[in-house]
């Protein structure tokens, strides 16, 4: 290329980056700073209680998180009053779980798999299919870091917003603390545009031609022939049956360690993972892990797995802990099943006590009456006391106002039943019973209809 080629070159991305500078400026929309103008990125410090941040420039945009004064936010853009800010501590990204493929000897990083995903701003406050805040795409290759990997929602995953991902807060409430300088580019310099001059004055540093180091050629170690036991062929034709060489888990010397045995094993350790996920599917009392066990412990003890050992470890681990909570529900299920029993035994035994318990037929008490002088004031209400054929006192009676004009006198020192209600008296350790008829018996055998008799 020219001298003179190369000047325009130089020319023209000059022009390019003092645009840029130039188009960086913007006017802060805090209150003390409306009129000012400042050069991205700058922090800005929130003027404020509890200040929305939301997922796109404008009050129509869900918010996502909240943030207060002293707070201090990172400002990289501005749109018609609002600010594009890095998230703050705290926020959050949703992404379609099937676009993610998570390691797993460390679940908490995920890979994209696909072209064009779309990572959503996160909130709290909407689930992850009503949020349509698009900050950023990513592309097949891209790394994740997942937040909380063992408690997502539904069909998202949960992540730190990677870069590129941004939220909005308005200017009203950004206050300008200071700017954050960037580095300057190698090979030219801008000197900044002074108000009378039409034109910058732009200074460039000569070309340096860069310094290429010199060519050496790569140090080829010698070839070695392998040394292959008697009887095998590592070319040509397919070794014997039964061989030695036809197990790759038994590390021949002379076979060619290219790396295939671990990318099988590798691969097979994610086959088991698969599985593992659909088994975790059914009840806890249809899952089984024991094949999946047994898979892994080969691979875990195959001297050429390699990385395969850390993934085969870590879906051990898991399937300990799914074991764990087979046990406790199991172990649930038998205190539930004894506690079952233990009520089933308790309604029998009451089932034999009750029919134990002689019915009393239609008196609720037998015996003979007395007028009783002890419970009886002046102006209260009359009782009488009810005695066995021992004479001991069984209980008290007081008609009740249905039978209140019963005349007690026919029915004193005789045999009579009564038909009412017992009720516990606090005046007297035996019951009082407030009758609604009596009525005269032929006589009263001793029985345990009675208490006391």
């Amino acid at each position: 290329m020219s001298s003179h080629s190369k000047l325009l070159v130089i020319g023209l991305i000059l022009q390019i980056a003092v645009g840029l500078v130039v188009a960086q400026g913007v006017a802060v929309g805090g209150a003390e700073l409306a009129t000012e103008v400042h050069t991205m990125p700058f922090i800005a410090e929130v003027n404020g209680t509890d200040v929305n941040v939301r997922s796109g420039a404008g009050t129509a945009c869900y918010y996502t998180g909240k943030v207060s004064t002293p707070g201090r936010v990172t400002v990289v853009g501005e749109q018609t009053g609002w600010f594009e800010i890095i998230p703050p501590v705290g926020s959050f990204s949703w992404i379609v779980k099937e676009k993610v493929d998570v390691d797993p000897a460390n679940p908490g990083i995920g890979m994209i798999n696909n072209t064009g995903v779309n990572v959503w701003a996160g909130s709290d406050y909407r689930e992850p299919n009503r949020s349509p805040g698009l900050q950023v795409k990513l592309n097949k290759g891209d790394i994740v870091k997942l937040i909380d990997a063992d408690s997502q929602k539904g069909d998202y995953y949960k992540i730190v917003p990677p870069p590129g991902a941004h939220l909005w807060i308005s200017g009203n409430y950004l206050k300008y603390v200071k700017a954050i300088s960037r580095p300057s580019r190698p090979g030219f310099m801008i000197k900044p545009k002074p108000d009378p001059e039409p034109k910058p004055e732009v200074a460039v540093s000569p070309v340096v031609p860069p310094v290429v180091p010199p060519v050496v050629p790569p140090v080829v170690p010698p070839v070695v022939p392998p040394v292959v036991k008697p009887g095998i062929k590592i070319n040509g034709d397919k070794p014997p049956v039964g061989s030695s060489i036809t197990n790759p888990h038994e590390g021949v010397v002379g076979v060619v360690k290219d790396g295939s045995v671990e990318k099988k094993l590798v691969d097979e350790c994610y086959a088991l993972a698969r599985q593992i996920a659909e088994e975790l599917k059914k009840p806890l009392e249809a899952q089984g892990y024991d094949e999946y066990t047994r898979a892994l412990k080969v691979i875990l003890n195959d001297p050429q797995a390699g990385k395969a050992v850390r993934y085969a470890k870590y879906q051990l681990g898991q399937i300990k802990r799914f074991e764990l909570a087979q046990q406790a529900d199991q172990n649930v299920k038998k205190q539930d099943s004894a506690l079952a029993r233990r009520l089933q035994e308790i309604k029998e035994k009451y089932a034999v006590r009750l029919a134990k318990i002689p019915d009393p037929g239609k008196y609720v008490m037998k015996g003979k009456i007395q007028p009783s002088l002890v419970y009886t004031g002046e102006l209260g209400q009359k009782r009488y006391k009810i005695l066995n054929n021992a004479g001991k006192i069984i209980c008290y009676a007081v008609p009740a106002a249905s039978a209140s004009g019963t005349n007690m006198d026919d029915f004193i020192g005789r045999s009579i039943g009564l038909k009412g209600t017992i009720v516990t008296d606090k005046s007297n350790p035996v019951g009082l019973v407030t009758f609604t008829a009596i009525e005269q018996l032929a006589a009263v055998s001793p029985d345990t209809n009675n208490p006391g008799m």
